[in-house]
Parts: C-alpha cells; structure tokens; sequence
C-alpha cells in the first residue's frame, strides 16, 4: 500500500509518514474532499507497529447525532430508548488497535469531551455504566473544515484539537498538484482494467490535457470517478478518449463544476436546479443512505445533509 503522488507537497508528506507512524501519538488529517485522507489514515496504520491490530473507522459525520456517544464508547442495555440490548462500542473493540474519526468536526461538545478524556487518560464508560474501562487506542482524526473557524465559532473544543494534533497533516487539494494528476489518472485505468478484466487501457494525450486544466474540485475521488467512466465507455478500444468520459450524456459534460452524472441530460434552469436533482436522484438509487448517495457524487455525507435542510426550509421535499 502506497500513497500515489510526485508533487513536492505529496513528497513532503511521504518523507513524514515514516515518523508519523513508527508511534502511538494521535494524527490530525486536514484536507478537502476527496484529497485522499482516508487512504493517508489507512497507510499510517499499515505502516505502524499496530498493522496486526484491528483498525476501525467511525464516520462522525454519517452518524445520528444521538447515537455518536454509543458508537464510540459502547452503552448498556436500558440506558435510553431504544437501548434494547448492550452495545460494545468502536473504542473497545478497537483496543490495541487504530481508530480513524472521519469528520470529527461534526461530534457534539458533549462528545468531544469524553474524547478529551479518553485521549489523555485513556479509560472511558459506556453510556448507562459507572464502570471505567482501560483501552490503548490510536486514535486519527480527519476534517475538511478549517479548524480555526470551528474553534472560533464554538463547535469544537481547542484543547481537544491540541491534543489530537499532535501530527497535524495537510492532504493538499488535486489542483495544487496538477503534476500529479497524469500519474494519478494511469493508476486508476490500472486499477479498472484489473476489476473489469479488462486489457490495460491507454488515457489519450487530449484527455491527459483535459485533465491537466481542470481545477478538479471534487479532488481524487472525482478524478478516479471520471477514469472509471471513461475505461467501461471505451469498452474494446485500449485508447481513453475525451470524448468517453465528456459524453454529451452525462450533465457534467455541461456542468464541469458537478460531480457526477445523473443520467440523460436534461435542460435544467439552473445549476442548483441540477445540483438538487442529482442529490435526490443519488439518493433514491441509494435507498436513502446518505454515505452512498454521497460517495456516488464525490461529496461528504455532511453536505449532502446541510442540502436536505436548505431543501426541506425551501419546500423542495418534506
């Protein structure tokens, strides 16, 4: 497992990780969506002593707010409604091991600080328990916000972030490493063409040049959604061509600001207008799941769901 990148602010982040993994201190992971802060969490536990221990993941962000403490730290049978049963939660089954906190910008303060404690005294209670349970958890977190505006506005805890970013990283945004983009996008018709079982595939040097322009505003994710359409849309041809992954299909190709596709193209009025449709569309074929409404478009699940709140104050949806 690696971290795909020649840019010098990606070269500089490799030359870290070596020293960032080889201990036990929290990391902090900043970076827009879609840069790749998942996979750096994930390469600094496969690099660390703790690789055999088990590594879990709690997505703040995806999380009812009223459930985040139980998810974390477990709770008993009885403790409120809907406690039907005792729940062990992501801090004792992940004991020896890593745990990444996606998003955790999005806990409530009431949360955040039973983290603090768990951070630095290294024990917590489930909910509904007096018991104080002992654990040895690594612990990363990850944020897309800017961490200056959150603290100043009260909703998140500066001593928490102090403790936390004891390695504060920065995954820097695809447009600030267009070098990389060229090498990024060969990695991912490799990585295509190997799940399909397909021949390996070429990107042509009008696609390369494409991409190479764009700002990419949904980052990396983004980017490998776009690879992924052209390698299944050049189906027998080994040569990726603009015109597989702009297809005047897909809305993007006339939205290169939106993030996916959303099927036939259709006059919408405005670009909110598509925005919207597109998000209630993903979530329909997602059953209403806002992770994978909004890992199909290439954007976080908090966005997805600040969007239904503006939708539902607009009368849009109930």
């Amino acid at each position: 497992m690696h971290y795909i990148g020649e840019s010098p602010s990606i070269t500089r982040l490799k030359s870290v990780l070596p020293r960032v993994s080889q201990n036990q201190a929290p990391v902090f992971i900043q970076g827009e969506s879609g840069t790749g802060k998942e996979i750096l969490a994930k390469l600094i536990h496969h690099s660390s002593d703790r690789s055999k221990g088990p590594y879990l993941t709690i997505n703040c962000a995806n999380l009812p707010r009223e459930l985040v403490e139980s998810h974390l730290f477990g709770h008993k049978r009885g403790s409120f409604t809907g406690a039907v049963e005792d729940m062990t939660g992501a801090f004792e089954q992940d004991d020896g091991g890593t745990l990444l906190l996606d998003e955790i910008t999005e806990v409530e303060l009431s949360v955040q600080a039973k983290l603090l404690r768990v951070l630095q005294e290294k024990e917590f209670q489930k909910v509904g328990s007096t018991e104080v349970k002992k654990v040895d958890v690594r612990v990363i977190a990850t944020s897309n916000r800017i961490l200056g505006d959150a603290i100043a506005d009260g909703l998140f805890r500066e001593d928490l972030y102090h403790r936390l970013a004891v390695f504060p990283l920065t995954v820097p945004p695809l447009r600030d490493r267009t070098g990389d983009v060229a090498l990024l996008a060969r990695h991912f018709v490799s990585k295509y063409c190997q799940l399909y079982h397909l021949p390996e595939k070429t990107l042509s040097k009008e696609l390369v040049h494409h991409f190479e322009g764009y700002d990419w505003p949904g980052n990396v994710r983004e980017l490998d959604n776009m690879v992924q359409r052209g390698v299944l849309l050049s189906a027998e041809r080994n040569e990726i061509l603009k015109s597989d992954v702009y297809d005047d299909f897909f809305t993007d190709a006339d939205a290169s600001k939106m993030h996916a596709h959303s099927g036939p193209s259709t006059k919408l009025a405005t670009i909110d207008e598509m925005e919207r449709h597109m998000i209630l569309e993903a979530l329909a074929e997602a059953g209403n799941n806002q992770q994978d409404a909004a890992d199909k478009l290439g954007i976080s699940a908090r966005t997805i769901r600040n969007k239904l709140h503006k939708y539902r104050e607009e009368g849009f949806i109930d």
